[in-house]
């Protein structure tokens, strides 16, 4: 068995999730769960997710601890339960944004005069456009890419001992840096987001002056803002945390539409066909 206790600190759709298939893996003993939210963390409960309900200062029993939370808040709940934290213990958390949460560690880290924690920065890519523990699913991580940052302060066994917990939920384990992490999700995955909130924002101004709009809205633009339905606290925050590689990624995404109009205005869609062929073989390469 990796880790006899564990505790998962946010028991929503990602900490609910992450809570079964860790014990689908067959290397987990007791899950303890914490949520500020009561109705969530006892519909965990209730789920199997975790075996009992529990409260900050309980982690001091745990080898692993999982913060579960939009990332500002995983800053600072990082610092309550950093002094109540065993010798060794393992602490990971599932956040779209890494640099943020592994310098406030550090910074933590010293202040504890180095006490032997060892953080690891975990970004698993997979999701849903549900929130809360309802919209749990065991089988959420299949297949999918589990990004994970090493830190100065964990120890090589820790970090492996985590990332064979990792596969054994069958998920994929991809070892890279906070600040590359950062510069790459910016483009694959928060640039999605804006750009699903900004089509919806699109519609409502034009539904304002016809309704008719909205009574012809299709498939495709279903499928397209699919995120537009995501919990905002969750992304306010990483666009705080994330915003100079977004900003990037939205400069370099407005230059594309005007290139993209610019084509249209001058009637050139000959090129833009060649071009567009190019996107979709790329796409299906994805």
């Amino acid at each position: 068995m990796l880790f006899e206790n564990v505790f998962i600190i946010g028991t929503g759709l990602m900490g609910t999730s992450l809570a079964l298939a860790m014990k689908s893996s067959g290397e987990i003993g007791e899950i303890q769960g914490y949520d500020a939210n009561s109705e969530h963390v006892v519909k965990a409960l209730e789920l199997g997710g975790i075996d009992r309900i529990g409260q900050l200062k309980d982690v001091d029993g745990c080898d692993l601890v999982v913060l579960a939370i939009p990332v500002e808040g995983a800053k600072d709940v990082l610092g309550r339960i950093l002094p109540f934290l065993k010798e060794g213990t393992v602490v990971t958390d599932v956040g779209s944004t890494k640099r943020e949460i592994i310098k406030a560690f550090e910074t933590l880290h010293r202040c504890m005069k180095d006490k032997d924690v060892n953080f690891i920065g975990g970004h698993p890519m997979a999701g849903s456009e549900k929130s809360g523990p309802d919209g749990a699913i065991r089988d959420l991580f299949k297949g999918k890419t589990y990004v994970l940052v090493r830190t100065s302060s964990c120890s090589d066994e820790m970090f492996e001992k985590f990332r064979a917990l990792v596969v054994k939920m069958d998920a994929l384990p991809v070892e890279m840096d906070a600040e590359l992490h950062d510069r790459i999700v910016s483009v694959t995955s928060h640039l999605p987001q804006v750009i699903s909130y900004v089509l919806v924002q699109t519609l409502i101004d034009y539904a304002r002056e016809d309704e008719r709009y909205v009574n012809l809205v299709g498939s495709g633009f279903r499928d397209t803002t699919r995120l537009a339905t995501s919990t905002p606290a969750v992304w306010i925050d990483i666009f705080k945390q994330n915003k100079d590689n977004i900003t990037d990624a939205l400069n370099h995404f407005q230059a594309q539409i005007e290139w993209f109009k610019g084509m249209i205005e001058t009637e050139r869609y000959e090129e833009l066909s060649e071009s567009v062929t190019k996107i979709v073989s790329f796409k299906e390469r994805l």
